[in-house]
């Protein structure tokens, strides 16, 4: 079991004048990481964000990182868990301009509204396939692709994995024999696109959702021959009852 949780914009880009206002995340991660028993693999990802803080990886105008931010998590992921991560510099990049996203939609701000972000999101190679459970329909896997590349507007973030849904299988027969499930929030759809590089199945279960097509995720993970998980949650859901709920709902249900 891995578990990753993902510093926000917030911490890096805060002005001076605001940073009364929030929380040191380094000191909250510290804490979180410090509890766990040895069968339980942190993925701290804050200094591979840091050392980065001047590139582009995370959007203005919404609460997400991007899919380079999420690339350098990904990158420390395979680290800790032992895989080679794939180079993005070999990736086709494709990108969705004109992005306003959470932040505007909330605040309605002409300053963000007339510096808009972009959507970059890179093509993996390999001949998979994807099934996605999709949101509020019948509890059966559909195919789909990787990304939702009919994603626009402030649904630009929707692109990668088609978005929050309950769950989303990724087969790619590459012949390593691993399989992972990631238990995550918004922030893991940006990453696990990286995964198929590296596993045979992902399988992507969105804690908030998976009830809508079955009960109890332990379960599913067993069935399906997982042995490894990831847990991933942006840090501001990490410190909540209702994200501590969603995860007991997923074992005891």
């Amino acid at each position: 079991v891995y578990n990753m949780v993902v510093p926000t914009h917030v911490e890096f880009a805060l002005p001076d004048r605001l940073k009364g206002y929030s929380s040191d995340q380094r000191h909250n991660l510290d804490a979180i990481y410090s509890g766990y028993t040895a069968d339980v693999k942190p993925v701290d990802v804050y200094d591979s964000l840091s050392y980065k803080r001047d590139e582009y990886i995370y959007f203005n105008t919404d609460h997400h990182w991007t899919a380079l931010g999420a690339y350098y998590a990904y990158q420390k992921l395979g680290e800790v868990a032992g895989f080679e991560p794939i180079d993005i510099t070999t990736l086709e990049k494709r990108t969705i301009e004109n992005y306003r996203g959470t932040l505007y939609t909330e605040t309605k701000s002409q300053l963000l509204y007339d510096n808009p972000d972009h959507v970059d999101y890179y093509m993996i190679p390999g001949d998979y396939s994807v099934q996605i459970c999709h949101i509020n329909t019948s509890p059966v896997l559909q195919e789909a692709t990787l990304f939702a590349e009919f994603a626009s507007g402030s649904n630009s973030y929707s692109v990668f994995i088609w978005g929050d849904n309950p769950l989303t299988v990724i087969q790619n027969p590459i012949g390593t024999g691993r399989k992972i499930a990631v238990i995550k929030d918004s922030f893991g759809n940006a990453l696990c696109p990286y995964l198929v590089a590296n596993y045979d199945e992902v399988h992507v279960i969105d804690m908030r959702y998976f009830s809508q097509y079955q009960k109890n995720a332990v379960k599913y993970i067993q069935d399906s021959g997982i042995d490894e998980v990831l847990i991933l949650n942006n840090i501001m859901a990490a410190n909540t009852g209702m994200r501590i709920q969603n995860l007991q709902n997923l074992m005891s249900n």
